[in-house]
């Protein structure tokens, strides 16, 4: 079965290359979505870095980790939408804490609740979400802390892949 894990990946971190390498190691066919995310355009006083740059980052991280088989992709479409085209696929999300939980949970059931709108009852479409708990070497990072983090000019090589820590200053600092 595809999996495709969606987010807006500014910038990735540590965390979302936890869940990416898991997926994989679960999955046949791993597709990463980069989304724009309009609750997030303007978080922290930093202003989204544009998503083909983004893409770069999560390929240069992947490639970096061994994981250059993975597709990732820039989309502005609903998940729902995502998913429906990469049928029959599931969702991966990550998990930090109860937190995230409700979010994902509240997401999961708008998005089913519109695949069950639009009628879709091949099982091929049905949606579903398949959740990774973060471990919890890395269930404290965010992409809101490394961008807060570089603002205020301090060490993020714990918090992003090596690969790009040099990107993701020079795109973050303001």
């Amino acid at each position: 079965m595809k999996a495709i894990i969606v987010g807006s990946f500014n910038p990735i971190q540590r965390g979302h290359l936890d869940i990416i390498k898991r997926a994989a190691l679960v999955f046949k066919d791993v597709d990463v979505y980069i989304l724009e995310n309009a609750a997030k355009t303007n978080v922290g006083g930093k202003t989204n870095i544009d998503a083909s740059v983004r893409v770069g980052l999560v390929e240069k991280c992947l490639k970096f980790n061994g994981l250059s088989k993975i597709k990732v992709k820039s989309s502005v479409e609903a998940l729902v939408d995502i998913h429906a085209r990469n049928a029959p696929c599931v969702v991966v999300k990550g998990l930090r804490n109860t937190i995230d939980l409700e979010h994902e949970k509240s997401q999961f059931v708008v998005n089913f609740g519109l695949t069950q709108s639009e009628k879709k009852q091949d099982k091929t479409d049905r949606f579903e979400t398949v959740f990774f708990i973060a471990k919890p070497d890395y269930a404290h990072i965010s992409s809101s802390a490394v961008r807060v983090l570089v603002g205020l000019d301090k060490c993020i090589k714990n918090f992003v892949c090596e690969s790009i820590v040099g990107e993701v200053k020079a795109l973050y600092k303001k």
